[in-house]
């Protein structure tokens, strides 16, 4: 009997220590395979902040190669311009000493011209504004404001509304701002007259303004926005008799 419980206390043991080293080696193998994850977890990283580093290098480079070349332009240009006129002119004729100074004579009249362009006049900023002005999405909430500020906005609102209903308040002009909220979304870039119903919302953002700073509540939205068409049919009106007096 001593015997067979020495024997089946082996066998158990043997199976313990089978099962301890097949652990052990599932243990292994996912340590293996998590430190290769690591890797190459870190080889991407060290891959895209290479890539990055050098798409920065290369446009850092290419926005001073683009100067350089520009001003190696300019000096070729007032270069060629004097050595084309320069005999056309009589101080400049037969001194090649002089057609060097007329080069620098014309390249610094056209870079004070750009500087008075770039920094004193600012010219470039009418372009911007032309390009502002023809963008759709000057006046329209753009695709990420679609989605983003507009969950923002409908969350907020609704824990604003629980939040009063377990206070027992009662909050003002909530219906005005969804009307607002759902009417500015409601605008796209194919929608007819943008800058008119951006217009007529920003004259009725303001009148929400005026009047909740006066007396603390306003009329609703359908109200102020029918008020500001009017007030805006008006104004055309008055410009159209206007144009038709000068005419």
């Amino acid at each position: 009997m001593s015997k067979d419980k020495s024997n089946k206390n082996k066998t158990n043991s043997n199976k313990k220590t089978e099962k301890t080293k097949v652990e052990i080696k599932s243990e292994r193998k996912q340590r293996r395979a998590e430190k290769k994850q690591v890797k190459k977890a870190a080889t991407k990283e060290k891959q895209k902040g290479i890539w990055t580093w050098t798409k920065y290098f290369v446009m850092k480079w290419r926005f001073r190669l683009d100067q350089a070349r520009a001003i190696f332009g300019l000096v070729t240009f007032a270069i060629l311009l004097a050595n084309s006129y320069g005999d056309d002119l009589p101080w400049f004729k037969d001194d090649w000493r002089r057609e060097i100074l007329l080069a620098v004579i014309v390249f610094f009249i056209f870079a004070l011209g750009g500087y008075l362009y770039d920094r004193s006049f600012r010219l470039w900023t009418e372009t911007q504004k032309v390009s502002v002005e023809r963008n759709p999405y000057t006046y329209v909430p753009n695709p990420k404001e679609r989605w983003q500020s507009r969950a923002f906005w409908s969350y907020n609102l609704t824990v604003l509304s629980q939040i009063a209903e377990k206070l027992d308040i009662k909050i003002e002009n909530e219906e005005f701002m969804r009307l607002f909220i759902s009417h500015y979304y409601s605008l796209t870039p194919s929608h007819d007259n943008i800058e008119q119903e951006s217009v007529k919302l920003s004259k009725v953002a303001d009148r929400f303004q005026e009047a909740f700073l006066s007396r603390g509540s306003i009329s609703s939205f359908e109200d102020l926005l029918d008020r500001v068409e009017k007030e805006m049919e008006k104004e055309e009106k008055e410009k159209s008799k206007k144009t038709d007096k000068k005419a």
